[in-house]
């Protein structure tokens, strides 16, 4: 089977982030304000930096397995500040 049909994990994994994403940053919420993109990429941050394990260890030796590899490691800024 092709490399391809095998991202359907990570689509499964990606799911409930997708949807907490959806939640603070789409409709009527508080966070969802276009004058604060700084909520946004600390969201994003934070979120990179609590999967950043996942990424490294197990996403992308199965990326390269499955010939798919765009090295997932992603150097992220000191510092943390959320909305």
């Amino acid at each position: 089977r092709g490399g391809a049909e095998r991202l359907w994990v990570l689509e499964c994994m990606v799911q409930p982030l997708a949807v907490r994403f959806r939640f603070h940053f789409q409709g009527n919420r508080k966070t969802n304000r276009l004058d604060k993109p700084e909520w946004f990429f600390s969201y994003q941050i934070a979120r990179l930096k609590e999967h950043m394990r996942l990424l490294d260890v197990l996403l992308e030796p199965s990326l390269r397995l499955a010939s798919l590899l765009f090295h997932a490691s992603v150097r992220l800024p000191a510092g943390n500040s959320s909305p």
